[in-house]
């Protein structure tokens, strides 16, 4: 489980730490770094690694970012150039992560063994890092080296899940005897007004496959006609049920979010908790932070906030949330 983690010169933030938990939520405005923090944690799955199917880290993060057409992996550095680093400190010792602009390319080591301090890691030269350890992405991003991997992560956000579930769909019969479409479907249905036995991968119009959940009188409907919360539930309890993480990372998991599958998503987290995966989500929403609060046993709330380039964590326990919020304080503020 990653404790702490340091970031110096990685996208907006130019320094800052943020400590983690088993369950933490990242809350603040617009612009305060959340994102920011989840896709610095994200780089522990190592970039050239699958994170669902053939679906590649790095793909997930430019997938996000394509601007105009335009992608590469550059935007990931301040300011589009220089030196930039992600330092976890974990229970079994510190890994790092160091990002080097190479013309137009992204060059990315991976160091097993980290120095002790954030400020040594930018010092080290990429000749100082372990052959093999180095990756490369340009502007039509083209993994090589060592793929490395710190631990298994699942980054999830809306806007993401057609290319999950298209994975997904790539290994359906696979997915289906694992038993985790009928999971999914019962865990789901606790935020929809009716029960569904199993979630179903069939043509639609046109032919493209769809999901659909399955009525125990046969009658179908797609998941999407649920709502898109649902569909974005659904899509990221399989990828889970599948990839099996240890780190799971979703940005904005209020968004499209009702208040019954806001329930399911804070259970589902306490449930994942409790099997040794952690979580570290972002939220607008106070409500959305103080489910977690009541369905999480020791989950963390951390404040960021961004000034000039300065990352600032501040830690709130479930008390403190309940303590400000009845003297009508939001720390998203």
């Amino acid at each position: 489980m990653i404790t702490r983690l340091h970031l110096r010169n990685f996208k907006g933030v130019q320094r800052g730490e943020v400590p983690l938990s088993r369950v933490t939520v990242l809350v603040g405005p617009n612009g305060s770094g959340k994102t920011t923090v989840l896709e610095a944690l994200f780089l522990a799955h190592g970039l050239s690694q699958p994170v669902v199917g053939n679906l590649a880290a790095w793909e997930v993060l430019s997938e996000i970012h394509r601007t105009l057409g335009s992608a590469g992996l550059l935007h990931l550095l301040h300011k589009y150039s220089g030196k930039a680093a992600a330092l976890y400190e974990a229970q079994d010792g510190r890994r790092a992560v160091l990002l080097r602009r190479a013309g137009a390319s992204l060059e990315v080591f991976y160091l097993a063994k980290a120095p002790g301090s954030a400020e040594e890691l930018m010092e080290l030269e990429p000749s100082a890092v372990a052959a093999g350890a180095r990756e490369e992405y340009g502007p039509a991003p083209q993994a090589g080296g060592a793929k490395a991997q710190f631990l298994k992560a699942f980054f999830f956000k809306h806007g993401v899940r057609e290319r999950v579930l298209s994975e997904l769909y790539s290994a359906w019969a696979d997915v289906v005897l694992s038993g985790a479409t009928r999971r999914v479907a019962q865990r789901v249905s606790k935020a929809c007004e009716e029960a569904y036995l199993d979630l179903l991968a069939e043509p639609f119009v046109g032919g493209a496959p769809a999901l659909f959940a399955y009525r125990d009188d046969g009658y179908r409907v797609r998941l999407g006609d649920l709502g898109d919360g649902v569909a974005d539930a659904a899509a990221a309890m399989l990828a889970v049920e599948v990839a099996k993480p240890q780190l799971l990372l979703w940005d904005c998991v209020e968004a499209f979010m009702h208040p019954r599958a806001l329930q399911v998503l804070a259970l589902w987290f306490s449930e994942l908790a409790e099997r040794g995966v952690q979580v570290v989500v972002s939220t607008h929403s106070l409500d959305a932070a103080l489910l977690v609060a009541e369905l999480c046993e020791g989950a963390s709330f951390v404040r960021l906030s961004l000034a000039k380039g300065a990352l600032s964590a501040t830690s709130y326990t479930a008390e403190d949330l309940e303590e400000l919020r009845s003297r009508g304080l939001d720390i998203r503020a």
